[in-house]
């Protein structure tokens, strides 16, 4: 019961994310979106480009509240989630 409670909490809804963590991955990701592009305009040589897979073993019950955070947090970052 008390993992409901959490869930519903405001602490689990604003949960920060690693400092740094969403600007790192955001400058490799393979989707220009997540790099300020709306299209891939040009690489820099030195950076290599990443697919980034998301999987978590995250409850059904909290997936669509998981998805929005990582969509406010890291958007266009993760090409899928598992």
């Amino acid at each position: 019961m008390k993992i409901q409670e959490f869930f519903a909490s405001p602490y689990f809804h604003d949960l920060p994310e690693v400092p740094g963590a969403a600007s790192t991955l955001q400058r490799f990701a393979a989707d220009p979106r997540a790099r300020g592009h709306s299209t891939d305009a040009g690489q820099d040589a030195h950076n290599r480009l990443f697919n980034f897979v998301l999987v978590t073993s995250r409850q059904l019950a909290i997936r669509d509240t998981s998805l929005r955070w990582l969509n406010v947090h890291f958007p266009y970052v993760f090409s899928d989630v598992m």
